[in-house]
């Protein structure tokens, strides 16, 4: 999966581990969050603003080049395109409106075999990407 990755420059999101969420510490940066003036959070030591350069340093995801935009219909349904992409069709179980389930995939592709075919290789890296 990790050449597939790296061809996308995505490979460096997949080596993040999970992330141990300290709420007191969100609830604290919200309740500082001046939304409607300038999206802005307010610090005892001054202003502070996430940047998109930010966001990319830290996930190592490129901000340059051309804008990847999705598309919200398709041709014949988002059932019949899932299966296109991942052979499999989600049906009410998997799908709700647009969005794949992240729990249907996770139960779909649980893990990715040894002896496991280009194809499947691929299908299980676009469900792990999504």
């Amino acid at each position: 999966m990790v050449p597939i990755l790296q061809d996308l420059r995505f490979d460096r999101v997949s080596r993040l581990s999970r992330i141990q969420i300290d709420w007191s510490l969100i609830t604290a940066l919200i309740e500082r969050w001046r939304r409607s003036e300038t999206h802005s959070i307010y610090l005892p030591f001054g202003e502070c603003t996430i940047s998109l350069q930010d966001v990319s340093i830290l996930l190592g995801l490129r901000i340059d080049g051309p804008t990847v935009i999705g598309f919200t219909s398709v041709e014949g349904g988002w059932d019949d395109y899932i299966q296109r992409v991942l052979g499999v069709k989600p049906g009410k179980e998997g799908l709700v409106g647009g969005r794949v389930k992240c729990t249907w995939l996770n139960k779909i592709f649980p893990s990715l075999l040894d002896d496991a075919s280009d194809l499947q290789l691929q299908r299980y890296t676009q469900s792990y990407l999504l």
